[in-house]
């Protein structure tokens, strides 16, 4: 039987974004055919597995998808508004410095410029952030694909549970069970999470 690690620990090791346990206790013999085809059936179609690992990981990240064109369309917007907002603020400069405007009207422009500077740079900031992740996504994933193409070759059907166990610490986070007891695995989504099976 599984006993669930969450109910176990009494909450001394509980990750938050673990759903709670369906179920007290599991017969092993049923979930791990389900696991074990479900991997099998990954191995046969990674793409599927990528599909859902990049998913996941643009979720953690609040995004949504946005074409690489219109990004670098926006970062182009975003360095030209940059670029008018220091020439405004030195136009602004050379005025006050000719005692054209008052230092209160001044203050008052450049504290606007400053904000329309920040919202730009914020702005920049979230789209260049984005990219990491989807670089980072797209290392992880080449990864995880070069790993399930590799084990498409293995003989599973001979494997030890030894072995699985090998394999499965190289490419599996989690198992997690819905409440219907339907397993889910969750694959490992970085290269820092992945070992060499």
């Amino acid at each position: 039987m599984l006993v669930c690690g969450r109910t176990r620990a009494r909450g001394n090791s509980v990750a938050n974004d673990y759903p709670m346990c369906p179920t007290y206790r599991v017969a092993v013999g049923l979930i791990w055919e389900q696991v074990r085809a479900q991997f099998i059936s990954a191995v046969h179609d990674p793409d599927r597995v990528i599909r859902e690992v990049e998913s996941a990981i643009l979720a953690e990240s609040a995004g949504r998808a946005v074409d690489l064109k219109d990004e670098a369309t926006a970062l182009d917007a975003l360095a030209a508004r940059l670029l008018e907002i220091d020439a405004a603020e030195n136009r602004l400069y050379e005025r006050w410095d000719a005692k054209q405007i008052t230092a209160a009207i001044y203050d008052g422009q450049l504290a606007r410029l400053e904000l329309d500077r920040r919202d730009a740079e914020q702005t920049k900031r979230q789209i260049l952030d984005r990219r990491r992740v989807l670089q980072r996504v797209a290392r992880g994933t080449t990864v995880l694909r070069e790993m399930l193409n590799a084990a498409e070759a293995l003989p599973l059907d001979e494997f030890t549970l030894a072995e699985w166990t090998t394999l499965f610490d190289a490419l599996v986070a989690d198992v997690v069970l819905d409440p219907d007891r339907r397993t889910k695995l969750r694959w490992r989504q970085s290269l820092t999470e992945m070992a060499a099976p």
